[in-house]
Order: C-alpha cells, then sequence, then structure tokens
C-alpha cells in the first residue's frame, strides 16, 4: 500500500549561477548548490536538475543567524520566500558526520525563514556518530519559521552498522507555523501508518489549547 499525506496546520540573486530571470537560480552539480546556500536570497527560486547534491561541510561558516546562533549549520535556510524543486530524480545530501548532539549540527536543514516551499526532491540525512551514525532531524523548523511547504518529498533512509534503518524526523520547533504544509509524502517521509506520522516522523513543540490540525490522506492498494 502507498499512503500519502497532507498535514494542514493552524497555527536579488546571484548573477554566475542564475540564468533565465534574476530570481532563478539553475543548479546541476553540488558546487552550485553550495554556492546558492551561501548567496540565497528572498523570492528566489533554486531549480535543480535530476542528480544527487552532497553539501558535505561546506556551509558550515554560513552566516545564518538562527535562533541566536550565528553558523554552524549543515543547510541552513535564512531567508523568506525561497523554493528548492527538483526536475527529475533528485537527492539532496550531506556526508559531513559532526558526531555532536550540539542543536546546530543535529538537522540537515534547518529552516528560519517564512513561505519556503521544498518539493519534488529526495533528502537523506546526514549521518551522526552522537546518534548511532543515524541523522536525528531532517529538517526543522525553528526561529519564526512559518508557512513551509514540503511536497513530493521522500526521507530516505540511512543504514548504521547493525543494519537498522532511521529517515529522521521532521521537526516543528515553532509556536505558530501558519499555513505549514506536508504533502505527498512517500512511506519513508511520513511512514505507513497515520500513528507513525505523529509518533515517529513528526514532533511537535509547543502545541497549545485550541491548536487545530487536519490530515488528508489517499490509500492505494
Amino acid at each position: 500500500a502507498v499512503l500519502s499525506a497532507v498535514l494542514v496546520m493552524g497555527m536579488g540573486s546571484n548573477a554566475a549561477l542564475a540564468e533565465g530571470t534574476d530570481a532563478t537560480v539553475n543548479i546541476n552539480s553540488s558546487a552550485k548548490l553550495i554556492e546558492a546556500i551561501k548567496n540565497q536570497e528572498d523570492g528566489q527560486t533554486w531549480v535543480l536538475q535530476a542528480g544527487t547534491y552532497n553539501v558535505g561541510d561546506d556551509c558550515l561558516e554560513v552566516e545564518a543567524n538562527i535562533n541566536n546562533v550565528a553558523k554552524g549549520f549543515v543547510f541552513p535556510i535564512f531567508v523568506d520566500d525561497l523554493t528548492i524543486r527538483g526536475e527529475g530524480e533528485v537527492t539532496i545530501t550531506s556526508d559531513y558526520d559532526p558526531n555532536t548532539g550540539a542543536w546546530s549540527l543535529q538537522n540537515l536543514i534547518t529552516v528560519k525563514g517564512q513561505g519556503v516551499t521544498i518539493e519534488n526532491v529526495n533528502l537523506k540525512g546526514n549521518p551522526n556518530g552522537f546518534y548511532g551514525g543515524q541523522c536525528n532531524k531532517v529538517i526543522e523548523l525553528v526561529d519564526g519559521a512559518k508557512n513551509f511547504t514540503l511536497k513530493d518529498v521522500d526521507l530516505l533512509p540511512i543504514d548504521d552498522a547493525d543494519g537498522k534503518q532511521n529517515s529522521g524526523s521532521i521537526y516543528v520547533n515553532v509556536a505558530d507555523a501558519g499555513n505549514t504544509v506536508l504533502e505527498n509524502g512517500g512511506e519513508l517521509s511520513l511512514a505507513a501508518e497515520l500513528s507513525d506520522v505523529y509518533q515517529w516522523t513528526i514532533d511537535f513543540y509547543g502545541i497549545q489549547k485550541g491548536d487545530n490540525f487536519t490530515v488528508v490522506y489517499d490509500q492505494e492498494e
């Protein structure tokens, strides 16, 4: 069975990289993705061609200023209205093992910006020796992030030394996530059962009385 789910939560560009309009950055290599991360601007659309993109530890010195932490993030997003869209089979990952429980290095992608969209890509978290070689969080929303959209995205698993698989979690670490939507995740990203969505894949922080959540799903045999 294949399960797709939607979770609705009521709570100028670099000319060397861009082709076409100033707000569009066409990316076809890890180096170009790293450069885009370092030079991100409000309102950009990054179009990634088919392939695997490994950001390694190349963005740790980016001045992201997220949650009072200046830098030290694997893949920080700190601008508003950024869209990251894959064309074909696209995987974003990092092979960097920080081997630490330090907050900024627990995540593959850390999102501060508002109105960010990630669509039609696979995400594979980076291994972290502190967590037995697994990725703790693939994505964390924090420090005012809201109106986030994750669409047609699969979280790919990491195999540890014992053969156990874990794809990491999506962590909504804000009191007001606005209209945050997770749509059409595959089995490994949102899990095969709705109970897993709440128990394992998504951790909610700061839930308050009166918050509303709607889950809409289609199951195909």
